[in-house]
C-alpha cells in the first residue's frame, strides 16, 4: 500500500508537470492511470516463466491487487459526475453487500450442504466453479448497477470467494486450476482480442 501511495504521488506530480508544460489537460486521471498495475496482463507472462512461486509471487500478487483496487476506488469516488458523496455511498453499499456474501458459508454449514459441495466440485456439475461464476456475475451486476467499474465487482468476488473456500474447507488449489483453465483458455484471449480491436 505504501508503495502504491509513493507511486501515486510521483505519477500525479509528473502528470501535473506535463499539464503545466501544456502536454495534457487533466493531470489527476492521467496520474491515476499511471499507478495501475495491469496485473491481469502480466499474470500469463509471469506464470509461463514460473515466476509466481515463493515470496516473489506473493509480493507480485499483493502489489498487483493494490495497484488494481486503489485506482478503481479513487476513480469511482473522485472522478465521477454524480457527486463524491453518492459515489462513496455506492462503493460502501457494494462493499457491504460483499461482506454480507461472506456469511453464506455460515448459512450453508450443514453437513448435507458440505457433502454436496465436496462431491460436486469435481463431478460434471462443477458446483464450486458454477457458484464462483454466479458470485462473480452478482457482484459485477451490483457494481454496474451502482455506477461503479465492474472490475471492482470482480475484485470483490475474488475476496469473497477466498473467504468461502476457507470457511467451507474447500480444495483451493483445485479451484485455482479450474480458474486457470477458464481464465487463460477463454477470458484472457477475449480480453486481448477486444483490446486489439
Amino acid at each position: 500500500m505504501l508503495g502504491w501511495v509513493i507511486s501515486a504521488v510521483a505519477a500525479v506530480g509528473v502528470a501535473a508537470g506535463l499539464t503545466a508544460a501544456g502536454y495534457i489537460r487533466d493531470y489527476v486521471p492521467v496520474g491515476l492511470a499511471l499507478t495501475t498495475t495491469a496485473l491481469g496482463t502480466l499474470l500469463p507472462i509471469l506464470r509461463d516463466n514460473d515466476m509466481l512461486a515463493g515470496q516473489f509471487g506473493r509480493y507480485i500478487f499483493a502489489a498487483g491487487a493494490v495497484g488494481e483496487l486503489f485506482p478503481i476506488l479513487i476513480i469511482a469516488v473522485f472522478l465521477t459526475r454524480r457527486g463524491h458523496f453518492i459515489a462513496l455511498a455506492s462503493v460502501a453499499l457494494v462493499g457491504v453487500l460483499a461482506i454480507g456474501l461472506t456469511a453464506i458459508p455460515w448459512l450453508a454449514s450443514s453437513s448435507v450442504v458440505q457433502r454436496v459441495i465436496r462431491e460436486g466440485q469435481d463431478a460434471t456439475g462443477q458446483i464450486t466453479l458454477r457458484w464462483a461464476v454466479v458470485l462473480l456475475f452478482v457482484l459485477l451486476a451490483m457494481a454496474s448497477r451502482f455506477g461503479l467499474d465492474v472490475v471492482l465487482g470482480a475484485m470483490l468476488a475474488g475476496i469473497v470467494l477466498r473467504v468461502w473456500t476457507r470457511r467451507l474447507n474447500m480444495d483451493i488449489e483445485a479451484l485455482e486450476h479450474k480458474f486457470d483453465a477458464v481464465g487463460y483458455g477463454i477470458f484472457i484471449p477475449i480480453f486481448f482480442i477486444s483490446s486489439g480491436m
